[in-house]
């Protein structure tokens, strides 16, 4: 089924169920690509999945001008020194009550609940540009793609709501590249594989 979402829209999909679209306030997003998760069952059938928007902070426009130059980012934030290999890891939250911004930093995670066991790297080979992932509907050729892949003993919660990126073993204030909310409030159990895209398009 497709569904044409109007601008600052999220679009939520369920394989089995009816689409659900969730319209935000007028100019809340800065939109720089979209975020995809898709749910799968011990089988490997896919069980739920969304769309959302996200923002790239004002730190991710930063690093993606410097990584444009290949230069090494001063404060070596999001690579590994100067071999400027990407380096950070993605994390998952929920009950979070600020809205995302460009200036937010990992603190402006106002009353927001890190799911446990969502603190991790990148899948081997990401990122990426122009990925090929079938499942990651918001691939482009022109769009560099992070993806992580949650176990079934990874990230079991309720509420999911919010999806991140920042660098390793993160403090409260930490920078982050980017931050989306309005997954669409899913539930994990130990039962499901968990897959997270983000895309981030260079457009210009």
């Amino acid at each position: 089924m497709v569904i044409t979402v109007a601008p600052f829209n999220i679009k939520k999909y369920r394989p089995k169920g009816i689409p659900y679209i969730k319209r935000l306030p007028s100019g809340l997003w800065s939109i720089e690509g979209r975020v995809v998760w898709c749910m799968y069952d011990f089988n490997g059938i896919q069980q739920d999945g969304g769309e959302s928007f996200n923002t790239v902070t004002n730190d991710g426009d930063r690093y993606y001008s410097y990584r444009g130059a290949n230069e090494q980012p001063t404060d070596d934030y999001f690579t590994t020194g100067s071999a400027l290999a990407f380096d950070g890891i993605m994390e998952l939250y929920k009950s979070v009550s600020a809205a995302p911004s460009k200036s937010a930093v990992r603190s402006g995670l106002t009353s927001g609940v890190l799911i446990t066991g969502s603190d991790q790297s990148m899948d081997s080979n990401y990122p990426k540009s122009d990925d090929q992932d079938a499942a990651n509907t918001g691939k482009d050729p022109d769009a560099i793609t992070y993806k992580v892949t949650y176990a079934t003993g990874d990230a079991n919660d309720s509420g999911i709501d919010d999806v991140i990126i920042t660098n390793p073993s993160p403090s409260a204030g930490d920078k982050m590249l980017m931050w989306a909310d309005g997954l669409g409030s899913f539930t994990k159990t130990a039962s499901d594989t968990l897959v997270v895209y983000v895309n981030h398009q260079m457009t210009g």
